[in-house]
Order: structure tokens, then C-alpha cells, then sequence
């Protein structure tokens, strides 16, 4: 038998694997696309109006699977067929030199793919999968519907919490986040939240939920796998040979161990035979080994195979085996190059529902995720030398629209960035000489100034007392990012400690020791430079309305 490696095994079961992998990306995006209407109305009315739209949800979603598993089928066949082919490619020339020296019969059919046996074999296996993929669409069906509904109630529960926070924060903040933004900021966490569950394609036994795409991969995989084993089988009674030897490799299981390099008859019987030397070799019933576990000889994830013996024919070889630690490498790394995939996909996926629910922010910075997570790929690909496979990040509902909103979003982040870098390369003033001020948190209230934040920043903010007065102080940074000067433009309602200026305005020097601990900070009077630079603001406290 022509050994299938796992990497083979993948690129035959990638086409139905695909297949899930987009009707997910369409289900998600058409739910999100629900949640693009009805952003202005009353929590209880818009609730009311979405669950209302279940039935319109439910019929869309029918059309999608329906309209892509269309080609399952064909798909299925397609897989078998190659598993098979691919399986009996190397025992065919051995098979045909024993009926050529006349030690077994000719097969009824000369192509392995019309053999009577192995069609019936491969049917039963089309018929299986096509059962086990209808279960998959129901699933998915009912998981879409589920999935809404909780979107549904867990944005109107997400925007009451984040309505009593923020009133709250009102009280000291004065900021006001209006109905559209907290229902667009709930719909974003109720839809990532969903998003990360993933739509359930498959329960198992212990309960545990697959995805769609990674219950269809293993369970094409599996049908693969045991697709080639039989087709071998099959074949050799196609010429009536019946005996078999375990292939070997290094690190085999402990259940596949005790049997590599043995013979063993497919129809569990047990005896002798001369091979294509003289040499005498036992064989034994197939049932006297781990066959038919999951874990056993030719299991789930087994890497044996069987080695097809012609008695008076067939000279047993220790066929040299395959670098194990070069299979291992290009298996492991084939395995990091897929979750790399997986990576874009997930993000393309998210940013192609926050696209269709209308959600502006929250795509963008989706987007600038799909860039980060496609410079990873691109620098792991260059590293091991592995051939890109862009068709394995694309998302079925991230078209080009999408992906040019997408890229448009990255340069204006980068355009952000420049500008941000560029404010922060040194301290500036404006011709009248007073200092530009980088960052304005006045709107902040009371806040706690950060000994660290950038490097080159000028924080201005304002402290409002009890009296109804307020005042206006600046925090300046140096080239390491740490505070270094505090302007004051008053004395903190508290003359008789700060004596200094006019009305009290007064700078703290920061002096910082080796260890990062603070030296000193006493409070003195401005310098004439710094009264020019901060002009603007030196004028004590002020009472609120003026």
C-alpha cells in the first residue's frame, strides 16, 4: 500500500472541509446582518422586533446550507476515490507479477476503481458520510437560531448594565454615551461573544461541542483513512491474496507495537508460507491484534499500513522508512501554517459581521487585526520556506467591498500612528510661545496622572473643588516617558501652603533616584520661561461658568 501521510490525508478531505468553513462564514455574517436596523429604538420595542425575525432568519439560513452543500456529494465521491486510487497505486505492479508468474488469479476488473468490491465498499462509505454531513446541517441550523436569540438577549442585558455604569460616571464625568452608541457598544460584545462560541456543528458523546469544520475534517479524515485501508483489503481478494505484513516505523503506539513487521491474514486465519526466497514465515488471525479499536492497528491517527504478500512471490524487505523526524517536522509545521490560517479566517470572519451589523469601530479594529495576524503568516512562511495557501484564509462573506473597507482602515490607522509619532518626537509651541498640549483629559475629571506614559507628552487636565472653582495643571514627560514637570495654575484652594505667583500658580520638579523611586517634588515658583509657555492657563482658579 501506497502510505497516505497525514498531510495527504488533509489535502484529500480540504475540499468538503472548505465546503463548512463557508456555510459558518455566511450564517455568521447573515445573523449580523439582522442587527444593522431598529439601533434607535427602546430596548423592549427593538428586542420584540428581532425575535420577530426568527422565522426570516430561519429560511435564509435553510437557503445557505442548502445552496452550498450542493456539490457535497460529488465532493464525497471525489475524496474516496482518491483515497483509494492513491492507497492501491504501489500494490498493483506486485499483484500483477504474481498472476504473471501464475501463483494467483487475474482480478474480473483491471481498474481498481471499477472493481465490483471496492465500489460497494466505497458506496457504504459515501453513504455513511453523506448521513453524518445532513446531521452536521441540522445542527448548524438549529445552533444559527440559538445563537441569535441569545445576540438578542444578551445586548439588551449588556446595554442596562453599561446604562447604570454610566450613570454613575455621570455624575463626576458629565459624559453621555446616547442610545445608539450603548446599543452599538452592546451589539459589538454580544456578537464577539458569539463569534468566539462559534456556531456547533456536532455533539459528541461526553457532550462536548465540534465546530462544523473540525468535526467534518476529522470525520473525513477517518473515513479516508479506513477508505484506503479497505481498498486494499479489497483488492487483494479482487486476485485472492490474503495475507498481509504490518509496515514499521519508529515511536509506533503501544497497542500498534507488539505487531510491526508481522503477517496476518484479512480473513483471520492462521498458518504458514514460503515467500519469493524459500523462506517460511507465520501468519496470523487479524482478530488476535488491537484491529477495530479506536487507539489499535490501523486506528484513528495510525501511521501503519499494510504491506500486500504474494506467497512464492513477494521478498519481505524492511522497506527504509522516511526520516520520522522530517515527517514530524513537516507535519508540525504544516499544523502551525493551518492555526496561522485559522488566525485571518477568525478575524475576517469577525470583521465581516461587525461590517454587516453596521458596526464602523469595531471593524476597524478587526481590521487592523487581520493585518497583524497576516504579517505573522507571511514572516512564518518566509522562515520555514513553506508555500503561502491564501485560499485557506479567505472568508466566503469578506469580498472585495469588504476587504477594501478593510484596507482603507489600516491606512488611516498608519496615517494615526505617523502623526501620533510625530506629536510625540519632541515638546511643541505655538508662535506665541506657549506649549502644545499633546493630550487633553480635562474632560476626565479627577484623575490619578501616571508616573509613566509617553515620551515628549504634555497632559493637561482640571481639578473642580467643593466651592464651585476649578483649575487647570499640566503634567510634561521627558524623553524616557517619565514625569518630570507639573504645572500649576493655582494653589489648590489652599493660599497659605503655596504661597507663590500671583494666585498661587506653582511647579513641582520632579527628581527621580536610580532605583525609579521619587527624590523630590517641593513646589516653587515658575521661571519667566515657563510663564510664557504656560500663559494660557496661569490665572488661578476659576468659578464654573466663567
Amino acid at each position: 500500500m501506497a502510505r497516505l501521510t497525514p498531510e495527504e490525508i488533509l489535502k484529500i478531505s480540504e475540499p468538503i472541509e472548505q465546503v463548512y468553513g463557508n456555510i459558518v462564514d455566511a450564517l455568521l455574517v447573515n445573523l449580523a446582518k439582522h442587527f444593522n436596523t431598529g439601533k434607535a429604538l427602546a430596548s423592549q420595542e427593538w428586542e420584540l422586533q428581532k425575535l420577530a425575525e426568527l422565522g426570516q432568519l430561519t429560511r435564509e439560513s435553510m437557503e445557505i446550507i442548502a445552496k452550498l452543500t450542493g456539490q457535497n456529494g460529488v465532493l464525497i465521491q471525489a475524496a474516496l476515490e482518491n483515497a483509494a486510487a492513491a492507497a492501491t497505486k504501489d500494490i498493483e505492479p506486485e499483484l500483477k507479477k504474481g498472476v504473471k508468474a501464475g501463483k494467483i488469479q487475474a482480478p474480473a476488473a483491471e481498474n481498481v476503481l471499477v472493481s465490483k468490491s471496492i465500489k460497494q465498499s466505497l458506496n457504504a462509505y459515501h453513504l455513511q458520510a453523506a448521513n453524518k454531513l445532513n446531521l452536521v446541517n441540522t445542527t448548524m441550523l438549529n445552533s444559527t437560531l440559538d445563537l441569535f436569540k441569545r445576540v438578542v438577549v444578551n445586548t439588551v442585558n449588556i446595554e442596562r448594565q453599561m446604562k447604570a455604569a454610566q450613570e454613575i460616571l455621570n455624575t463626576t464625568a458629565g459624559k453621555v454615551i446616547t442610545g445608539a452608541e450603548s446599543r452599538t457598544q452592546a451589539l459589538r460584545e454580544a456578537l464577539g461573544q458569539i463569534h468566539k462560541e462559534g456556531i456547533t456543528g456536532f455533539y459528541d458523546r461526553a457532550g462536548r461541542k465540534w465546530s462544523p469544520e473540525a468535526y467534518v475534517n476529522m470525520d473525513t479524515r477517518t473515513t479516508v483513512h479506513n477508505t484506503a485501508i479497505e481498498s486494499v483489503k479489497l483488492r487483494q481478494e479482487d486476485y485472492g491474496v490474503d495475507i498481509f505484513r504490518v509496515s514499521r516505523h519508529s515511536g509506533a503506539r503501544p497497542l500498534c507495537y507488539p505487531y510491526q513487521g508481522k503477517y496476518y491474514s484479512w480473513n483471520d486465519k492462521s498458518g504458514t508460507f514460503t515467500d519469493g526466497e524459500g523462506k517460511r514465515h507465520r501468519y496470523s488471525p487479524l482478530s488476535s491484534t488491537s484491529y477495530g479499536k479506536p487507539a489499535g492497528l490501523f486506528g484513528i491517527n495510525c501511521g501503519h499500513h499494510p504491506i500486500t504478500v504474494i506467497p512464492g512471490v513477494s521478498i519481505p524487505r524492511d522497506m527504509p522508512e522516511e526520516s520520522k523526524e522530517e515527517n514530524d517536522r513537516i507535519y508540525k509545521e504544516s499544523q502551525q501554517q493551518r492555526k496561522l490560517e485559522r488566525d485571518i479566517r477568525y478575524a475576517k470572519q469577525k470583521a465581516a459581521m461587525l461590517d454587516a451589523a453596521g458596526d464602523k469601530e469595531g471593524f476597524e479594529k478587526e481590521a487592523l487585526k487581520i493585518k497583524r495576524k497576516q504579517a505573522d503568516y507571511a514572516a512564518f512562511c518566509k522562515e520555514t520556506g513553506r508555500a503561502k495557501r491564501l485560499d485557506r484564509t479567505q472568508v466566503f462573506e469578506y469580498n472585495k467591498s469588504v476587504s477594501s473597507k478593510a484596507t482603507a482602515a489600516v491606512k488611516r490607522a498608519e496615517q494615526a500612528k505617523n502623526l501620533e509619532s510625530e506629536k510625540y518626537q519632541q515638546i511643541h509651541y505655538h508662535s506665541d510661545g506657549t506649549i502644545v498640549v499633546t493630550d487633553d483629559w480635562k474632560s476626565k475629571g479627577k484623575v490619578s496622572i501616571p508616573k509613566k506614559y509617553k515620551k515628549n507628552a504634555v497632559v493637561e487636565t482640571q481639578t473642580t473643588y467643593k466651592n464651585g472653582t476649578f483649575q487647570i495643571d499640566r503634567t510634561i514627560y521627558g524623553e524616557d516617558a517619565v514625569m518630570k514637570t507639573q504645572i500649576h495654575s493655582g494653589s489648590h484652594n489652599r493660599p497659605d501652603q503655596h504661597p507663590f505667583g500671583e494666585h498661587g500658580e506653582h511647579v513641582h520638579h520632579y527628581i527621580w533616584g536610580i532605583d525609579g523611586k521619587l527624590v523630590d517634588r517641593k513646589p516653587s515658583e515658575l521661571t519667566e520661561q515657563e510663564k510664557v509657555q504656560h500663559a494660557d492657563i496661569l490665572g488661578g482658579e476659576i468659578s464654573e461658568g466663567k
